[in-house]
């Protein structure tokens, strides 16, 4: 229901303002402020943030998504660079409360570039049907620490076998599964370097690897693939991207493969020997050459799923139950030792065996986070430990500083208190700053925080810290919105922490509204620190009028003088302008007649305007 206001004016000159009370209700503030420091020994970090909407959506995600192995992958970072060991022993991760350290395995790391690709255990908590992200932290610039890698306990108990295959073919897990290579060529992967396979002289290129121990359970097969070749691969089995079988009895416990009709297949080849009892789930989708695929699949002890490019895929056939004879262990071919079409043309990278069937929400996670890192989570700027400082609260209040409010009223003055901590002193601030805007879809989201004032919705209150304060408000103090500069307090500076006080009056035309909001800032040379205040203050109504024209004289005048004619018409100019709505009308005729005085009901908002009011005796 429209809002109406009723101001009465008379003949001669007046201004008044008008305000009405509203009811007010006060909501907690949203802490937006920097942890802890995981230990002052380390000069630096950067704030990593995990975009949720990058995690499939599931009822829980701390519990599917438990422990989960996050790829971090820099193509270049010149303040690793800068500031890292040049082996890289320094990085660590924490968790978003700046002190919880995460285990991590750094699988490459160039100290010229600051190139890094490690992974990180992280529980994540936020999914895609969620707000908010997860957030971690990356630790650098200790110059005499040793190694901060905990590389196997990176991969739960679930994984028996985890090769990066980039320069080394050791297993990362706590299973030491390490490979022994036979023939295959470092080349650049998917994540880092892969291993290219061919097959020459009727040897294949393979790598053999120790017993995983999935026996006849559940197990998950995973790997990054590109296939040169697909015509030379057996029409059933196929060449093998990895695989446990036992080679002279042709019996086996699994083979990830692709056909030469391009299909992916996970293959139980046999488990007598007789080539009736062997089992196989193949999918219907067609892969291509020359194209990188993620490619896992999945068995559950009844079923068996393929995955590619961590999207299901329809089977063609399906597999139903599962051997556990196999004995021999290698990535790059199927059975069948040298023959040519067991034998993968092309380079895998990340193979990765576990002994339980990973859920579908987990591979497409694992699939988004390694197909493009740089989408999946964004690194913040870099913070220097010995400048860490908090903005510890913000509020509004009367200007005894000591009485809080719930809601102000244009034109009058109040305070905004930040408090600030740091580790060194307040001097080593560069800027504190506060915003109060007016959060018009009352969300409380730091994202829509005005970059810049605006008359009717929003005042940025700013002081550049120093010996001398400097402190200014934009919009200026032309459209009434001011900063009481001389009333301002900027606390001592050698303290490690104080209040700063801004003192302002808010603008004729701030809007009428009851969810407006506070934004404080605090920076120095190289981090920031911020707190949002969703106290959702009230802001009330406002509204002048100014008659302009003190008095009007006709003179003697005979009775019954016609004022209809022009020349006895004379003009009141009238001033006005709200915060809020109104109405503005004069007699429905245009004209007052009768008593010299009368009642104006107006309705134009936001700006002044000019009212021609005529009337007669």
């Amino acid at each position: 229901m429209s809002k109406m206001r009723r101001i009465r004016i008379g003949l001669f000159a007046l201004q008044l303002a008008v305000v009405l009370v509203l009811l007010t209700v006060s909501l907690p503030q949203i802490v937006r402020a920097n942890p802890d420091w995981y230990n002052a020994s380390w000069g630096y970090r950067k704030e990593i943030t995990i975009d949720h909407t990058k995690v499939n959506d599931v009822a829980d995600p701390s519990t599917a998504y438990a422990n989960f192995p996050v790829l971090i992958s820099l193509t270049s970072d010149s303040d690793l660079g800068a500031d890292a060991q040049n082996d890289g022993d320094d990085i660590l991760f924490t968790s978003s409360d700046g002190t919880t350290k995460l285990p991590h395995e750094i699988e490459s790391f160039n100290e010229s570039s600051g190139q890094l690709v490690a992974w990180v255990k992280v529980t994540l908590t936020k999914d895609s049907s969620d707000s908010t992200n997860d957030v971690i932290y990356m630790y650098y610039g200790n110059t005499s620490c040793s190694s901060q890698q905990d590389a196997t306990n990176v991969w739960d108990s679930n994984f028996k076998g985890v090769w990066h295959l980039d320069d080394d073919f050791l297993d990362s897990t706590s299973q030491n599964n390490n490979g022994t290579n036979s023939g295959s060529s470092d080349i650049v992967g998917k994540i880092g370097d892969g291993q290219d396979f061919v097959y020459e002289g009727s040897v294949a290129d393979y790598i053999s690897y120790a017993d995983p121990g999935t026996g006849t359970g559940s197990f998950t097969l995973s790997a990054w693939v590109r296939s040169d070749s697909l015509s030379s691969m057996h029409e059933s089995v196929g060449g093998g991207i990895v695989k446990k079988t036992n080679q002279s009895a042709q019996v086996g416990d699994f083979i990830l493969t692709f056909t030469n009709g391009g299909r992916i297949t996970l293959a139980n080849w046999r488990s007598t020997g007789n080539d009736a009892d062997g089992v196989r789930g193949t999918g219907t989708s067609v892969v291509s050459v020359n194209t990188i695929y993620h490619v896992t699949a999945t068995w559950d002890g009844t079923n068996n799923k393929i995955y590619k490019d961590g999207v299901s895929q329809t089977l063609s056939y399906t597999a139903t139950a599962w051997s556990g004879k196999g004995t021999v262990q290698e990535i790059g071919r199927s059975w069948g030792s040298n023959r040519p079409d067991r034998a993968w043309y092309g380079w895998i990278d990340e193979v990765r065996i576990s002994n339980v069937a990973r859920s579908a929400d987990w591979i497409l996670t694992e699939y988004n986070n390694q197909s493009s890192p740089t989408t999946f989570y964004s690194p913040g700027t870099e913070e220097a430990q010995n400048s860490n400082f908090t903005v510890d609260a913000v509020g509004i209040y009367q200007t005894n500083h000591s009485t809080p409010v719930t809601a102000m009223t244009p034109q009058t003055e109040y305070a905004v208190k930040v408090t600030v901590t740091v580790t060194g002193t307040l001097a080593d601030l560069t800027t504190v700053k506060i915003t109060i805007f007016y959060d018009s879809d009352g969300d409380d989201d730091p994202a829509d925080v005005p970059g810049a004032g605006n008359t009717q919705t929003a005042a940025i209150l700013t002081l550049t810290v120093g010996g001398t304060p400097e402190w200014s408000i934009d919009p200026s103090a032309s459209t009434t919105w001011t900063i009481e500069s001389s009333n301002c307090i900027q606390p001592t500076l050698t303290n490690t922490s104080g209040d700063f006080w801004f003192h302002f009056k808010p603008g004729k035309v701030a809007t009428e509204a009851t969810d407006w909001d506070v934004y404080a800032v605090a920076i120095d040379s190289s981090t920031t620190s911020t707190l949002y205040d969703a106290s959702d203050y009230d802001m009330y109504w406002y509204g002048e009028i100014t008659v302009n024209t003190g008095s009007i004289a006709w003179g003697s005048l005979a009775p019954g003088t016609d004022f209809g004619e022009p020349s006895k018409q004379t003009g009141i100019s009238v001033t006005y302008l709200a915060n809020g709505a109104y109405d503005e009308q004069v007699a429905s005729s245009g004209f007052w007649t009768g008593n010299p005085s009368g009642t104006a009901t107006l309705n134009v908002g936001g700006s002044s305007s000019v009212l021609l009011l005529l009337f007669q005796p």
